[in-house]
C-alpha cells in the first residue's frame, strides 16, 4: 500500500475479478482504497467478534520447556477467542508447538477436556481435536509441488482410502466444497498451490485445518504477507469457528487482530506469561508495558 502512494499517480481497483473504480492518488487515502477493495469501511474491517463462551476444553498448568517456554499456567474455552501476544522471541510460537506435540514436555501438565493427556506429535493432537496453523505457510503449512486438491486433503487422507488407494473422487469433491466454502480464488481444484496468491494459499492451509473438524485451533500469525481483502475474510472465519463453539488461540504481532479479535489476551515476555487481560481493559499500551516488562 505504501509503494501505491509513494510511485503512482493513479490506481485501479479489483475485486473478486471486478473493476470497483479509479482514483487519483492525491485525491485518495489509504482508508478509501481499503474500503473499495474489501468493501466496507475501515473501521468496519474487524467483525463484531461474537461471544459464545462454555466449557473450558484446554488447560495448562506450569508448562516448562527447555530453552522454550516456563512454568505457562492458562485455560482456553470453547466458543473463544484467547490471543497470545508479545514480541519475537517472548515464546508465542513455542507455546503453540509445545501444544501440537513439537517438543517434549519437561513440566507441568495438559488437561483435554477435563482429562490429562501427553501430546507427543501432531498426529495425536489433531486426533485429539487440536489443529495448529503454523506462521510459515509456504515451508511447514503446505506442499507446494501438490496441487489445491490435494494439500486441502493431507489431513484426512486415511478417511479417502478405499482399498489401499485415495478415492479421488471423494477427494475432488472434499476440495471442492472448501474452495467454495472459503471462496478460494483457483482456476481449478487441479491447480499447483504454489501459483496462488498468499491470501488463497492461507485458505488452503484453513481448508486443510477444517477437514479435520477440530475442537482448538491455534493460529499463529494467519494474517501474515496477505492483503487487505484475504485479511477481512479470515477474520470473518476467525468469527464464524467461535459460533460453531471452536476454541480459537489467536497468536499475532499485529496489535490491532488481537485488541478487536480477541476476548481474553495472555501476553508473554521471555518465555513466560507476564499478565492476562481481559477484553474491557486491554488496550496496547497495557500490552506493551507487560511484554517489556515494563520498560
Amino acid at each position: 500500500m505504501e509503494e501505491i502512494f509513494q510511485i503512482c499517480d493513479r490506481v485501479t481497483v479489483l475485486r473478486d475479478g471486478e473493476y470497483v473504480g479509479e482514483v487519483e492518488i492525491d485525491e485518495t487515502d489509504e482508508d478509501e482504497l481499503i474500503k473499495m477493495m474489501v468493501g466496507r469501511k475501515i473501521e468496519d474491517r474487524f467483525p463484531e467478534i461474537i461471544n459464545n463462551r462454555s466449557d473450558k476444553i484446554l488447560e495448562v498448568k506450569g508448562l516448562t520447556v527447555p530453552d522454550k517456554v516456563i512454568d505457562l499456567s492458562f485455560a482456553a474455552y470453547k466458543g473463544e477467542v484467547l490471543g497470545i501476544a508479545g514480541l519475537m522471541g517472548s515464546g508465542r510460537t513455542e507455546l503453540a508447538k509445545s501444544l501440537y506435540g513439537l517438543f517434549n514436555i519437561e513440566e507441568g501438565e495438559i488437561y483435554f477436556k477435563g482429562n490429562r493427556v501427553n501430546i507427543t506429535s501432531p498426529k495425536q493432537a489433531i486426533e485429539m481435536g487440536i489443529y495448529y496453523l503454523s506462521e510459515d505457510r509456504k515451508g511447514e503449512g503446505l506442499v507446494l509441488d501438490l496441487s489445491v486438491q490435494e494439500n486441502i486433503s493431507l489431513s484426512v487422507l486415511h478417511e479417502l482410502l478405499q482399498a489401499g488407494f485415495i478415492n479421488e473422487n471423494q477427494e475432488a469433491k472434499l476440495a471442492d466444497e472448501y474452495i467454495d466454502k472459503l471462496s478460494i480464488k483457483t482456476p481449478h481444484a487441479k491447480q499447483l498451490v504454489k501459483n496462488l496468491s498468499g491470501g488463497n494459499q492461507q485458505k488452503v492451509v484453513i481448508s486443510k485445518l477444517l477437514t479435520t473438524e477440530p475442537e482448538v485451533v491455534i493460529l499463529d500469525e494467519p494474517t501474515r504477507g496477505i492483503d487487505v481483502g484475504a485479511k477481512a475474510e479470515i477474520y470473518d472465519l476467525i468469527n464464524w469457528l467461535v459460533e460453531e463453539g471452536v476454541a480459537v488461540i489467536l497468536i499475532s504481532s499485529e496489535l490491532p487482530e488481537i485488541l478487536n479479535l480477541s476476548h481474553r489476551v495472555l501476553v508473554m515476555n521471555d518465555r513466560r506469561i507476564a499478565g492476562e487481560l481481559d477484553r474491557k481493559e486491554t488496550n496496547q499500551e497495557k500490552i506493551m508495558k507487560l511484554a517489556t516488562g515494563g520498560i
